[in-house]
C-alpha cells in the first residue's frame, strides 16, 4: 500500500475551503493526549515506590520523612510569625530556625534496628545449626548394615 492512499495523509492534503489549522489542532491534540495518558499510565505513585523498598529501606524512608515534615511544620510557622510584622523581609533579618542533620535521628534508629536484626540473624543461625546436627544425627542413626 502506497503512502499516498492511507486515509491520514488524505486527512491532511490541503483541499480548497478547507482551511488546514482545524486538522492541525486535531493531531496536536491526539500527539500530546497520548504523550499525557502513557506518562499517567507509566509513572508509579509515591505509595507503589515506598512498598516496593526493602524493609529496612523503607523504615530509614519514613523516619526521614517524619523528621523533615517536623521541620517543614516548625519552618512555616516561623514564616508566619514573621509574616505578621509589618517590616519588609529584608529587615526582619534571617530565619531563627537552623538546618537539621536528619541522619542523626536516622542513626541512632538505625543501630537499633540492626541491633535487632543481629539479635534475630543469630537465633535463626542458631536454629538452623540445630535442625542441621539434628539431620546428621538422623542419618547416622539410620545407616545399615555397613
Amino acid at each position: 500500500m502506497r503512502l499516498e492512499n492511507w486515509p491520514i495523509v488524505e486527512m491532511f492534503r490541503s483541499r480548497p475551503g478547507v482551511p488546514n489549522w482545524p486538522k492541525f489542532g486535531l493531531f496536536a491534540v491526539g500527539v500530546i493526549g497520548s504523550a499525557y495518558l502513557g506518562y499517567r499510565y507509566a509513572t508509579p505513585s509515591e505509595e507503589d515506590i515506598v512498598r516496593r523498598m526493602n524493609p529496612e529501606l523503607r523504615e530509614r524512608y519514613m523516619l526521614e520523612r517524619d523528621a523533615r515534615q517536623e521541620y517543614f511544620n516548625e519552618f512555616v510557622k516561623e514564616a508566619i510569625a514573621q509574616s505578621k510584622t509589618n517590616e519588609p523581609i529584608w529587615k526582619v533579618g534571617p530565619m531563627a530556625s537552623k538546618p537539621i542533620d536528619f541522619n542523626v535521628a536516622v542513626r541512632e534508629k538505625m543501630k537499633e534496628i540492626e541491633a535487632r536484626n543481629d539479635q534475630d540473624r543469630n537465633e535463626r543461625i542458631k536454629n538452623e545449626l540445630a535442625a542441621i546436627a539434628k539431620k546428621e544425627e538422623e542419618e547416622k542413626n539410620k545407616k545399615g548394615w555397613w
